[in-house]
């Protein structure tokens, strides 16, 4: 099961296990068996958030500009690069980039990540902030959860196209709602989506 709870944060349940990305302003208190952080922006790697959802058993996974904050929570930390794979129990993580193309806001070589998880028989991809970027051709999964919100990340109809890039039967919105993008953007995405799968 796969719920977004606002702007980029989800929680993915499955394998009696818990996952939650980018936790940010988050209400839920839940304590998480992996937390999977794309960058080191604050509303991507909130140190408050990461305390809610954290337990010492909590395994977290970032890329090296995380780091200082990750190990003030605990001390599973899987530090990865893009490429990088860390396997934790029943779930594997690849880590893939994630960067804007015409944008100044996510440099390539600042290094921030999306995630392929393999759980519970699915793999699901949570691009991170990115655009439509050429790294994507070589990805797929069952899910995709993209940033549809526009200004700092791609927009609904370039995260429509990642579905259909990836191969994904299910796509799910984020980073949108808060800081920056509106329901309607959610809305866009889904309606786009429908398309390309009866396709």
């Amino acid at each position: 099961m796969i719920r977004w709870l606002g702007h980029a944060t989800v929680r993915v349940d499955a394998d009696d296990t818990i996952i939650f990305f980018d936790p940010y302003d988050i209400k839920e208190r839940a304590k998480a068996d992996i937390v999977c952080v794309s960058h080191e922006h604050f509303d991507h790697c909130s140190l408050e958030d990461l305390r809610k959802v954290a337990a010492k058993r909590t395994h977290l996974v970032g890329p090296p500009q995380t780091q200082g904050v990750l190990r003030r929570v605990t001390s599973h930390v899987h530090i990865l690069q893009a490429g990088g794979q860390v396997q934790i129990d029943k779930v594997k993580i690849t880590a893939v980039p994630a960067y804007n193309t015409d944008k100044p806001f996510h440099p390539r070589e600042a290094g921030g990540l999306g995630f392929l998880v393999e759980v519970g028989g699915k793999t699901i991809y949570f691009a991170g902030d990115t655009d439509l970027i050429p790294e994507m051709k070589g990805l797929r999964a069952d899910i995709a959860v993209l940033p549809v919100g526009g200004t700092y990340t791609m927009n609904a109809e370039e995260a429509a196209v990642v579905v259909k890039v990836v191969g994904a039967k299910e796509g799910v919105p984020m980073h949108y709602g808060s800081i920056v993008g509106t329901g309607a953007d959610g809305e866009r995405f889904k309606r786009l989506i429908e398309t390309f799968l009866k396709k």
